[in-house]
């Protein structure tokens, strides 16, 4: 978003359109093009043209524009691949990549939160880049709230993550251990999440109780003035 809102000069190439994708694609080929990079040499013109539409809709895929409509098509997909129609093989090839691009959610809890921390500090970083080029905050994030931080995952993981990854453990049983850490994980951010909202209600009841206490204080305190006036009077 911010390169199509800063009409950067990757969004005028790209024509706003997977902008930071479709650059992935056209550095990968231009490193591949370089004699010392190509590993595809071997390869027949019918071969390179057929690797390069595989390469190129897997990259493509992983833009989170097209999440939803991935998951969608994924899920209504038989159980089953065809792996002799082009349109099945690139179709798995979009999922498995973009599941691996969003899969820290699946690594060890403390990877997860490491790789969380540095994409909200991403966000946190490019929302004040934003806010000085007087821009749309594309995502704002408060780095010194715990409970909107643990917040940010969890929705992350019940939202975008878990419904892609269920279906991919289903065609490949070998992800279930991942699965059931990702699920570990989101009860974690879950009780992240309460605890962070728990501690939070607690310091609003004592910031509370400490008012009301000045309040009556003060209450106590006009009336010895009040008292000690009609005492003056008589």
């Amino acid at each position: 978003a911010y390169h199509i809102n800063s009409a950067s000069p990757l969004a005028l190439r790209y024509n706003d359109t997977s902008v930071l994708e479709h650059h992935h694609c056209a550095s990968t080929f231009q490193v591949l093009a370089r004699p010392e990079c190509d590993i595809l040499h071997t390869l027949t013109a019918a071969d390179k043209r057929a690797l390069r539409k595989a390469v190129v809709t897997a990259i493509l895929g992983t833009d989170m524009a097209s999440h939803f409509a991935i998951t969608q098509e994924f899920a209504k997909h038989p159980p089953v691949f065809d792996p002799d129609v082009l349109s099945e093989r690139l179709l798995l090839l979009k999922v498995v990549l973009h599941a691996v691009d969003i899969g820290s959610a699946v690594r060890p809890f403390d990877v997860n939160q490491k790789m969380s921390r540095s994409v909200q500090e991403e966000f946190a970083l490019q929302a004040a880049l934003e806010i000085r080029e007087e821009l749309p905050v594309t995502f704002a994030v408060d780095l010194n709230d715990p409970a909107k931080c643990a917040r940010i995952e969890l929705d992350f993981l019940d939202f975008v993550v878990i419904a892609l990854w269920e279906k991919l453990a289903e065609f490949f049983p070998g992800l279930q251990p991942r699965l059931r850490c990702m699920k570990e994980n989101r009860d974690r951010y879950k009780f992240m999440v309460e605890e962070a909202e728990d501690m939070k209600r607690r310091r609003q009841t004592m910031v509370r109780e400490d008012e009301e206490e000045e309040e009556d204080e003060e209450e106590e305190e006009e009336e010895e003035e009040e008292e000690e006036k009609e005492k003056k009077a008589c």
